[in-house]
């Protein structure tokens, strides 16, 4: 291996949690961002339980985001397109700030 390259080795903990989620919102301040993982309450109620948050450093959510958009790309070019619905996709949950 180079001067730059390690091996990493996963392990799952004791307390390990698989979710599932259809719904995803996140928020952000100077010093992180958090995601907040839920399902939606399929009676119409309009609800959204949330099931988990994730909060990481922004350097951290720029990795995850082209990891991401990477992923997205190789599903889309093995299977097609993934469709998106035209009414209530979210939009940025933050305003950006001039500088």
């Amino acid at each position: 291996m180079g001067a730059n390259q390690y091996s990493i080795e996963f392990r799952k903990t004791a307390d390990h949690a698989e979710i599932y989620c259809n719904s995803a919102h996140t928020s952000v301040t100077a010093w992180d961002f958090a995601i907040s993982l839920g399902t939606i309450d399929r009676s119409g109620s309009g609800v959204v339980f949330d099931r988990a948050t994730v909060i990481m450093s922004p350097a951290h959510a720029k990795a995850l985001a082209g990891i991401l958009a990477t992923d997205v790309a190789a599903y889309e070019a093995n299977f097609g397109k993934i469709p998106m619905p035209s009414e209530g996709v979210p939009q940025a949950t933050i305003p950006v700030l001039p500088n």
